[in-house]
């Protein structure tokens, strides 16, 4: 499974509040500026550099947990994983003794998702889930979306029972949990709710269906929302459930059945239209419109309403 890619972002926000200029710099204020090189170099794909300035920002400062971390992902994203298992072990070490003075808890929920995502790359399925449960266990609020990553491994080796159990609510899902829900649905024969979830994913991400064929996204002029509603997400998304697609194309047939229908051809390009108008919308007012406008496009309610309509069009499509 590709990893996904998204880096320690936790880490750097905490590391872009804490930096200062102090003239007569601590250890660990020189480890706070490595850190920082590091982070940067990494974004930018020079691992060499970036591991040489982790390494050393955890010689000057080797009881922080923020160091071990940063190395692990620079690992990881060589796909070194013995030496990112190892780095996330000693973050995880190190963020225990901090907790014991009332801190580094968010460090062992990081550092227990960098075990899992070396879990996944190595393809090691039934480790990755205990190793995900295990964040869980560590932080029921799910910070780091891993609910998502046990719902697609579930999918992956067969089990789509355990996949949908898995998925976070639908009203708050994001378009891969969505996505995830469709093609776990099908497996089960629970059409109805496989259409609600594919017209769910395609108000989130308009890029998907291409992005699912392997071709390169349109140009839909739009940025509104989060990262989820991104070309460049909806790529991410594809990679990932590649493997699951490569064992099974037809359910990519039936996701293009489904995003086809008429309906939510419509709806799809009146997200696309109202996105882009929020985008060169200036007045506050106006721009809560639209984004209720969008909101009430994207309502799990909403779109149960209109399942029947497009139930009947997918049916004269297949026949």
């Amino acid at each position: 499974m590709k990893e996904r890619g998204r880096g320690n972002r936790a880490w750097w926000d905490r590391r872009r509040r804490g930096a200062g200029g102090d003239s007569r710099r601590s250890r660990g204020d020189r480890a706070d500026e490595l850190l920082l090189d590091a982070w940067k170099k990494m974004q930018q794909g020079d691992y060499v550099s970036a591991l040489e300035a982790a390494g050393e920002a955890v010689y000057l400062d080797p009881r922080r947990s923020d160091g071990y971390l940063l190395l692990g992902d620079v690992h990881l994203r060589e796909g070194n994983l013995g030496e990112a298992r190892e780095a996330f072990e000693g973050a995880r070490s190190k963020a225990g003794l901090g907790a014991r003075d009332g801190g580094g808890d968010e460090a062992i929920v990081e550092a227990l998702g960098g075990l899992a995502r070396c879990d996944l790359m190595a393809g090691a399925w039934e480790q990755a889930i205990g190793s995900l449960r295990r964040v869980l266990d560590a932080d029921a609020s799910d910070p780091l979306g891993v609910r998502q990553m046990i719902a697609e491994v579930q999918l992956l080796i067969g089990r789509p029972e355990a996949s949908l159990e898995a998925l976070p609510d639908r009203a708050t899902a994001s378009a891969d949990a969505l996505l995830v829900g469709c093609f776990a649905s099908l497996e089960v024969g629970r059409v109805e709710d496989a259409v609600a979830y594919a017209h769910g994913a395609l108000l989130r991400n308009p890029y998907l269906p291409a992005c699912l064929v392997g071709e390169d996204p349109p140009d839909l002029e739009i940025v509104h929302g989060t990262e989820e509603g991104s070309a460049d997400f909806a790529a991410d998304i594809a990679a990932r459930l590649s493997p699951y697609l490569e064992q099974r194309p037809d359910r990519l047939d039936t996701f293009s059945e489904i995003a086809t229908t008429p309906t939510v051809m419509r709806e799809v390009s009146e997200l696309v239209e109202l996105a882009k108008s929020l985008n060169r919308e200036d007045d506050p007012e106006a721009r809560n419109s639209l984004a209720l406008r969008i909101g009430h496009l994207r309502d799990p309610s909403r779109l149960r309403d209109v399942l029947a309509e497009v139930l009947v069009e997918l049916e004269a499509d297949l026949t």
